[in-house]
């Protein structure tokens, strides 16, 4: 398959301005990149970091072998650092015009927001805000004057402690998050709609009940039989299943969104629904309940500092807001389809989530009628409708054309859509920046589509790789690679089932030298990206928080020999104060630095906090860099209990690296 130029598909601006804002050719170029697009940072301002994510990983190891991982390391580690060049002129330039950007945004009161399109909008910060607050009072959140994290962990761990049936004493601790906080409310802006709407994204991995959450999702799969009849798992197998009806030439096709399903869904009603599966009720179905009630109960947020919550929808971004939802709509099919007369007149019926389609015979049933009886049964449930327009009716990413006989299939791009998608220039694993490529060209092998209309796609998914600089040698490669795996459908065994994962920040292709260690082991890596334009531009918000109410790690000082100890604290620097006092007054000689001033009859000074540490998997590494480069300099308390040498803190010594600021 050759690309045709003549053939191009109108792909809509990747960038939007909706302020008054005048923008360079070199801004409006480094912003058609996309907000994801990433910008590769020196190395010297990521070394550190380095050094610590590639001791966490060794860490995963069998003991055995960690020393012989941490001296490879060392070596790699310090080959990078004496082969690298601060200089990297396009980075340099910009990082130069993106701090230009931020700049601009600051003083303008901008900010760049994505649409739900994936376009890029420049909007003003007051009216993003304001567009936030209508659609959160529209929706019935309330805002909380206090902040209700603290409380939420004291009440998932004691009913964690109830649930002696569902969870075993030693699951506990690894439920518990280790340092909650509120999920985060950021908004995309729908673009296509007539006033602009927007739709909530929430991050709710910090949040109190989110490792239970996932564990109450596996118990719920385990116990409850969700027969699935009326539900399709993808548009692929949707297809399959169209392209096979027999269609007669009264037949009609008609689509449904449910309106903010998640903010809509009766709780009480669904958990009845879920009490009513058990064929018993036992002390097991009762902690299940408990527990579900635990985690629909923490459906809050904060947004611009604000705390938020609401009297009845589901956590959104929780991971069991999906199969709650699944629960109340399978219910709701299984009893309302039957139930009513014209729904049995029905000739097709599927949902995908909140997207339902149906095919009707128009000599049996008027669409109207559907409308009718499924928007009265919940009043704040709303069902919109969509027909067909000229025999062709758009579902998911799918086109389907009504034939008099039968249906066809074609692939749906929204009329808005961008050609936004990872950059090829951008600082990106390549895997990354091959995801969408191959998701697409293994759609349209998978999809039954016309010699005409393959062609008609593989087309455009070559002109969006031209856009982004993306190779056309490498994309065919990937085009007859998915190719050969679909027509060589035997299982590949990608060896990742007993692999323990931990992450590394992609500062640049060099942390690949590290990571390509681990290949053979059982440590399995994943990707975290930074810098991106969206994090530089982003306005630096105020943290109130004090010294001594953050975490990390952290030096006792003697004051009277001056020497120092080092600890890590997951909880408040002030709290861990506390107790070493307390350690200290009564004499129980806990730890080193008690047994220092005791033992010497010194006296003992402040607290400082050396580096705040947010990620408890940080803590331990950071520490014993901390430790080692304290000893080597000889401030360390004598008492303190030392780690064995690593070669990769002495790293920082040999090559005369500074520790990073707290």
């Amino acid at each position: 398959m050759s690309y045709n130029n003549q053939q191009q598909q109108r792909l809509y601006p990747r960038v939007e301005n909706q302020t008054n804002i005048e923008f360079t050719e070199e801004e409006l170029n480094l912003l058609n990149n996309g907000l994801e697009y990433s910008i590769e940072k020196p190395l010297t301002t990521y070394f550190i970091n380095l050094i610590i994510e590639t001791e966490r990983a060794i860490k995963l190891l069998n003991k055995k072998l960690q020393n012989k991982y941490r001296t490879i390391a060392a070596e790699k580690l310090h080959q990078i650092f004496l082969s690298s060049s601060d200089r990297n002129i396009p980075q340099e330039e910009q990082l130069r015009i993106a701090e230009q950007l931020k700049s601009k945004l600051v003083t303008e009161n901008a900010i760049l927001v994505q649409a739900s399109n994936g376009k890029t909008v420049i909007i003003n910060s007051d009216e993003y805000s304001n567009k936030v607050h209508t659609f959160l009072e529209a929706k019935n959140f309330l805002q909380r004057h206090k902040d209700p994290t603290d409380e939420y962990q004291k009440l998932a761990r004691k009913t964690l402690k109830q649930c002696n049936f569902i969870i075993d004493k030693s699951e506990i601790k690894y439920l518990i998050q280790k340092k909650p906080s509120p999920p985060k409310l950021k908004a995309q802006l729908i673009l296509h709609e007539t006033n602009i709407q927007i739709r909530p994204i929430i991050n709710n991995m910090k949040a109190p009940t989110y490792e239970i959450a996932k564990h109450l999702v596996r118990i719920l799969n385990e116990q409850l039989t969700l027969n699935n009849r009326y539900t399709v798992d993808n548009s692929t197998k949707l297809a399959t299943e169209l392209t096979k009806l027999e269609i007669k030439e009264n037949y009609k096709l008609v689509t449904y969104n449910i309106e903010d399903l998640y903010v809509n869904i009766p709780i009480e009603e669904t958990l009845e629904i879920i009490k009513s599966k058990f064929l018993e009720r036992n002390d097991t179905m009762k902690q299940i309940i408990t527990l579900t009630e635990l985690v629909l109960s923490q459906n809050y947020f904060t947004f611009q500092n604000k705390i938020y919550q609401s009297e009845k929808c589901v956590p959104l971004g929780s991971p069991i807001s999906s199969i709650i939802a699944e629960i109340f709509l399978q219910h709701f099919e299984d009893i309302h389809k039957k139930k009513h007369s014209d729904m049995e007149n029905i000739i097709f019926y599927k949902r995908y989530a909140d997207n339902i389609l149906i095919i009707y015979d128009t000599q049996r049933i008027q669409p109207d009628h559907i409308n009718t009886y499924i928007n009265q049964i919940y009043k704040d449930i709303k069902f919109h409708h969509m027909h067909e327009n000229n025999e062709c009716i758009s579902f998911l990413d799918l086109h389907i054309i009504r034939n008099q006989s039968n249906l066809e299939i074609d692939i749906f791009r929204n009329p808005m859509s961008t050609d936004t998608t990872i950059n090829f220039s951008s600082n990106h694993p390549d895997e990354y920046k091959f995801a969408a490529f191959r998701y697409d060209i293994t759609r349209m092998h998978s999809l039954p589509l016309t010699p005409e209309r393959e062609q008609k796609e593989w087309n455009l998914i070559q002109q969006i790789a031209q856009n982004i600089n993306f190779p056309q040698e490498l994309l065919r490669t990937l085009y007859f690679q998915i190719k050969h795996e679909q027509n060589n459908q035997e299982e590949r065994n990608t060896g990742n089932d007993n692999k323990t994962w931990t992450t590394f920040t992609y500062y640049s292709p060099i942390v690949r030298k590290i990571t390509n260690i681990f290949r053979r082991t059982n440590v399995g890596i994943s990707f975290t990206i930074t810098n991106t334009l969206q994090q530089i531009t982003k306005p630096k918000l105020v943290n109130n928080t004090q010294e001594q109410d953050k975490s990390g790690i952290y030096e006792l000082i003697c004051k009277t020999c001056k020497k120092s100890y080092i600890g890590q604290t997951r909880r408040s620097l002030k709290q861990r104060y506390q107790e070493h006092v307390r350690d200290i007054k009564m004499e129980t000689l806990k730890c080193a630095f008690a047994v220092h001033i005791q033992k010497n009859e010194h006296e003992y000074g402040p607290m400082t906090l050396l580096k705040h540490i947010n990620e408890t998997t940080l803590l331990t590494p950071y520490e014993q860099l901390y430790i080692q480069s304290y000893r080597h300099n000889e401030q360390l308390f004598p008492e303190q209990r030392t780690f064995k040498h690593n070669p990769i803190y002495q790293l920082i010594h040999d090559l005369d690296v500074s520790l990073p600021p707290g």
